[in-house]
This record gives C-alpha cells, sequence and structure tokens, in this order.
C-alpha cells in the first residue's frame, strides 16, 4: 500500500509542476470503527476544513480522535436542536457577575453557555459555537440560553438581588433571522 501511494503521489506531484492548481490531499486507511460511509465523507470534510491548500494529510489515530469527538458534538447538537427543551440539561448557563466601579456593587452580569456532554463532559464556546452555528443549532442554543438566564433573574430577584442587567450574547446568524428579531420587538 506504501509504495503504491507514493507511486501516485509522484504522478500527481509531476501533474501538479505542469499545471499548477492548489490541492488539497487527504489519504484515510479504512477504519474498524468507521462502519458508515457518510461518516468517512464527514472525516474527510473535517480534515479538509482545516489544512491549508497544497498540503497532503494522512489521518492518523489523533486526528481520527478528534474527528470522533468532533462528530460527537455535532450529534449531541443536533439531538438538542430536535429535542427543542429550553431547559435541555446539556446546556448550562452560567451569570457571571460583573463589578461596578461606580456603585461599588455586583450589579450587572453576563450570561455565559458551556455544553456539557455525557462522554466528553465541559465544552467550551469557542468549540461548540462554530460547529452550532455550521449545523444549523445555534438558534436553539441562543433560545435555551435566554429561557435559561431569564428563570436564573427571577431565582436571584426572589433572593433579594439587585440586578440592573445581564448580557446574553447571541450568534450574527440569529440576528439576520427575522423571526428572531421579532421576538424582541414585540417587547
Amino acid at each position: 500500500m506504501k509504495k503504491k501511494r507514493k507511486q501516485i503521489l509522484e504522478v500527481f506531484h509531476d501533474h501538479y509542476n505542469l499545471y499548477k492548481y492548489d490541492y488539497k490531499i487527504i489519504i484515510v486507511k479504512s477504519r474498524e470503527e468507521i462502519t458508515n460511509p457518510d461518516d468517512y465523507i464527514a472525516l474527510i470534510q473535517y480534515v479538509e476544513n482545516r489544512m491549508p491548500e497544497n498540503q497532503i494529510e494522512f489521518v492518523d489515530d489523533e486526528i481520527l480522535d478528534k474527528f470522533s469527538s468532533h462528530k460527537y458534538i455535532v450529534d449531541e447538537l443536533n439531538d438538542i436542536n430536535e429535542k427543542q427543551n429550553l431547559y435541555d440539561d446539556r446546556v448550562l448557563v452560567y451569570c457571571q457577575p460583573v463589578y461596578n466601579l461606580r456603585t461599588g456593587r455586583y450589579d450587572t452580569a453576563e450570561a455565559l453557555m458551556r455544553l456539557n456532554l455525557p462522554k466528553i463532559g465541559m465544552v467550551f464556546p469557542d468549540r461548540f459555537i462554530p460547529i452550532a452555528e455550521k449545523h444549523n443549532c445555534i438558534h436553539m442554543l441562543s433560545l435555551i440560553i435566554l429561557a435559561k438566564t431569564c428563570r436564573q433573574i427571577r431565582k436571584m430577584l426572589n433572593e433579594g438581588y439587585v440586578i440592573k442587567r445581564i448580557s446574553v450574547n447571541f450568534s450574527i446568524l440569529d440576528i439576520r433571522e427575522k423571526s428572531f428579531r421579532k421576538m424582541f420587538s414585540a417587547s
């Protein structure tokens, strides 16, 4: 197999030197853990999105592990999106207090979202937000953070806290959606 691969790449490089078209080559050996042909396509797309032009990538165990983790996050986000449970336990919301220098009090906060997934634990926004945006799951996550933040505000007010504002971040993809904007224009 290595000999054949070397021959193919030599022929490719000869043609590349002639035509100079940009390329990305991904070499994947069949894997027992990948049983669905669509997963090979997803693996190739996953690797291709992360590599620069004019490079050859050999998929090894480390890349496969990263892909498996990525695929698991995609599957969990799709499940969250399909179930449409505004209080899904996998989505955690923390209200981080913000100290007001003028008043000398913590009177505002920022809502922070995390995923807590059974197989891999805590997942931070820099990892799951781009995945959610790419797979059209961001809107549901935005609705969840809003619902959970409102619930937390009610709890904090009932406990006697003074809250002037809690900031909630939304994806630009949400803000562009007319239906999402309409939810807030009536309030």
